[in-house]
């Protein structure tokens, strides 16, 4: 019998006894859409990370904080009375030839800044104070607006403001008065000490940016010139200062980090964005292993299914098999046929399952946005909006994954399918292969 005929009776014998078939392959559908819409929203979600990571993090950006001891500092003890000011942005500019752009950011703890708005509190968290041109210059494509114009003057009083400010419950447009509050707190933290109050108008709204925000300007964000702010929060100490390259080769940022180091006495934290973003990358990466491994036990289930199935079929078609042998079926004909029809089950339990995974990767994807996007007001008037400003804070809003089917998932998904298929379907084919002709045909 040739290899197409054995295919060919393969294909008959499934189509004979369908609803078996069927049951055989849905096993092989579930592990393998498991596999697929796993993989496919890991694949969408990391790429959407790191999407949103380079809209605040150019990879040719260091960011340079005070050493708290807990990023991993070299050197002695963090001095606890060690601050970085926002002039130090100008010794850190002419450290090294690979410098180009500066930006300190002038930004207080959580407490926030109270806004009153129609009798009602509301919690802003991500009040910014940078220069706006430099700002402007760092992050180009989310520090641009076309609704008002983004004040260039060192000492402008006015405001930028992110999407979300723009929005229920607060709804400021350009041209609005805001009224912001600063509270002061003292050792306790339970108690304000002092407080401080700065009005503006709204200079410019920021288009929204959306997902979420690791860096640089947010959807929650309202943003003051640098001189404002100094006064405004009544320090010049600075959060943390954004640094930006000519070169994002690892030598460059090795040694510019060295000596922005050497030059605190290793005070500082200097972290690169292009480490932060492998390190991201390299957590994604184990998390698919992982993930992979989880779902291919549903697929190792589903080969002991088709090893069943197969052992009952060859049980009930022992006649059969004897009748083929007798006619002059070799042992390795009546194995491939079994093995042929194990491959087609493979093969139509895989197809099946990348389209089930990439319905429901689909539809998973689409409703991540509603568990981990914001915007509504459960405090009854005191809402908290925050964001992330220049070194490590984030903001989830509207998110949704699109999840990636790459050709790479498709052919090792069917891999998957049809390998566990053929190993399970060899001891049952290798059994009926080995039945002789004249007890096959003695059975009923």
């Amino acid at each position: 019998m040739r290899i197409l005929d054995q295919f060919s009776y393969a294909g008959n014998s499934v189509k004979t006894r369908k609803t078996r078939a069927g049951l055989t392959t849905l096993g092989i559908t579930i592990g393998i859409a498991a596999i697929v819409s796993l993989l496919a929203l890991s694949n969408g979600f990391q790429a959407a990370i790191t999407k949103q990571f380079e809209l605040g993090f150019s990879t040719k950006t260091l960011t340079v904080t005070k050493n708290t001891g807990t990023l991993g500092g070299i050197g002695g003890t963090p001095d606890p009375n060690f601050h970085l000011y926002v002039n130090d942005s100008e010794i850190i500019a002419g450290l090294s030839q690979h410098i180009t752009l500066v930006v300190p950011h002038l930004q207080q703890p959580s407490s926030g800044c109270n806004v009153t708005v129609a009798g009602k509190n509301y919690t802003l968290n991500t009040i910014v104070g940078v220069n706006f041109t430099a700002y402007g210059q760092l992050y180009p494509t989310t520090f641009a607006t076309t609704n008002g114009s983004i004040p260039t003057g060192d000492t402008n009083t006015s405001i930028v403001i992110g999407s979300n400010i723009a929005k229920d419950p607060l709804n400021y447009k350009v041209g609005d008065s805001i009224n912001l509050t600063w509270y002061e707190y003292g050792h306790t933290g339970l108690e304000p000490t002092d407080s401080h109050s700065y009005t503006a108008l709204v200079a410019a709204i920021l288009p929204e940016i959306g997902g979420f925000s690791l860096a640089g300007p947010s959807d929650n964000g309202v943003y003051i010139q640098i001189t404002p702010a100094i006064n405004f929060f009544n320090t010049n100490i600075s959060s943390s200062i954004t640094v930006l390259l000519n070169s994002e080769t690892k030598a460059v940022i090795n040694e510019v980090t060295n000596v922005i180091e050497n030059e605190y006495n290793h005070q500082v934290s200097v972290i690169s964005s292009t480490a932060v973003l492998n390190t991201i990358n390299s957590i994604f990466n184990f998390i698919t292993v992982f993930i992979a491994a989880i779902a291919g036990i549903s697929l190792v289930v589903a080969g002991v299914g088709i090893m069943n199935v197969q052992i009952t079929s060859v049980l009930e078609r022992t006649r059969e098999i004897g009748i083929l042998k007798a006619i002059g079926a070799k042992d390795r004909t009546i194995l491939s046929v079994f093995l042929f029809e194990t491959l087609l089950l493979g093969l139509l339990g895989s197809a099946l399952g990348i389209g089930v995974g990439w319905v429901l990767s689909s539809v998973f994807g689409s409703m991540i946005g509603g568990f981990v996007g914001g915007g509504s007001d459960p405090f009854g008037g005191n809402i908290s909006f925050g964001g992330g400003v220049g070194a490590a804070s984030s903001t989830f809003s509207n998110m949704s994954i699109s999840p990636i089917l790459t050709p790479n998932l498709i052919f090792w998904a069917v891999m998957f399918g049809v390998i566990i298929a053929i190993l399970f379907g060899l001891y049952p084919a290798y059994r009926a292969s080995r039945l002789k002709p004249v007890d096959a045909l003695r059975s009923e």
